[in-house]
């Protein structure tokens, strides 16, 4: 991976050697074999982080577990609310979900219905009876630092069956829809109001994807919008992050800080967030960082991006 653009935190900054750091531990609800660019890359090539992934479909998991990477450990469970379920395999894998597609509204909308000869990306085939697993009855889950959920409709309940495991979760990254791409779905609002009781604070959206209003079309494939926002991936931080550092550990702050430095190009949250260490600690990694800071040219941005194309989606 090319770190011209990038700053690492772990080499912008001397953690003092009395203070041992363990592997961020990620829970990546959505890692199958189609995701071919991790946010979370840099965190992996560094060594710096333990990922748990999830595939319920038995011949894609073994598929991942005939690749699997260092670091990765791939579990055989549909995660949900611990119900019995039926995930709805569609035709660009991506989009199966253990929600119906909406079809009525998913029509309105050059790039996702179908075309002639094409059923689309959002086409059910075929559907799998599953017995869900709520994460806080999967004992590898416990003590995550991370969440990134890519669920297709299904986050809210996962996290609702994720409570205690939320209370050692650090960042979550979850993709939301802002109109019901399936059927009876929670929508961001609703996400937004779950995590607040959870004491979690809303970041930032990256990702912001949408699509034309049939018949009207930017582009000859139709995924470029005119107007309407359709879904995105919605970053929140554990609130006290921002307000109030003080129950946080040395190392949980330093996890913190690598996530949303060299995932999300947070600088000034995470030059905040050394500040408040090295007040406690009487270090000065927020004068390195900031140091480091200063000598890229031109530091990466993630804020509030769209994403005009998804070349996935031409399979559909």
């Amino acid at each position: 991976m090319e770190y011209s653009n990038l700053i690492s935190l772990s080499k912008a900054i001397d953690v003092p050697t009395n203070l041992s750091i363990s592997k961020v531990k990620i829970i990546d609800l959505g890692a199958g074999v189609y995701n071919t660019n991790l946010s979370y890359q840099s965190l992996i090539d560094l060594n710096l982080a333990h990922v748990i992934g999830f595939e319920p479909n038995p011949d894609e998991l073994q598929k991942m577990l005939a690749n699997k990477p260092e670091n990765f450990d791939y579990l055989p469970y549909a995660v949900g609310d611990g119900k019995d379920a039926t995930f709805n395999l569609t035709v660009l894998p991506q989009c199966s979900s253990l929600y119906e597609p909406n079809r009525e509204l998913l029509d309105l909308f050059s790039g996702l219905r179908p075309r002639p000869g094409r059923p689309g990306a959002f086409g059910v085939v075929k559907r799998l009876p599953v017995q869900t697993r709520r994460l806080d009855d999967i004992p590898n889950c416990a003590h995550s630092d991370y969440i990134k959920m890519d669920m297709q409709g299904a986050e809210l309940d996962i996290l609702k069956g994720a409570i205690e495991t939320l209370k050692t979760t650090l960042i979550i990254e979850v993709e939301v829809e802002f109109i019901p791409l399936y059927q009876n779905q929670p929508l961001f609002g609703d996400l937004q109001c779950f995590l607040r009781e959870q004491n979690f604070m809303f970041h930032k959206l990256l990702n912001i994807q949408g699509r034309p209003i049939a018949p009207m079309t930017y582009d000859k494939r139709g995924l470029k919008t005119y107007s309407q926002a359709l879904w995105a991936d919605a970053i929140f931080i554990r609130e006290s992050l921002l307000r109030n550092p003080t129950p946080l550990t040395g190392e949980q702050l330093l996890k913190s800080a690598l996530i949303l430095n060299d995932v999300y190009h947070s600088y000034d949250l995470v030059y905040h967030l050394l500040s408040y260490y090295d007040s406690r600690f009487g270090t000065q990694t927020a004068s390195d960082y900031a140091n480091a800071v200063k000598k890229v040219p031109t530091l990466k941005r993630s804020y509030m991006n769209l994403i005009d194309e998804l070349r996935d989606l031409e399979a559909g």
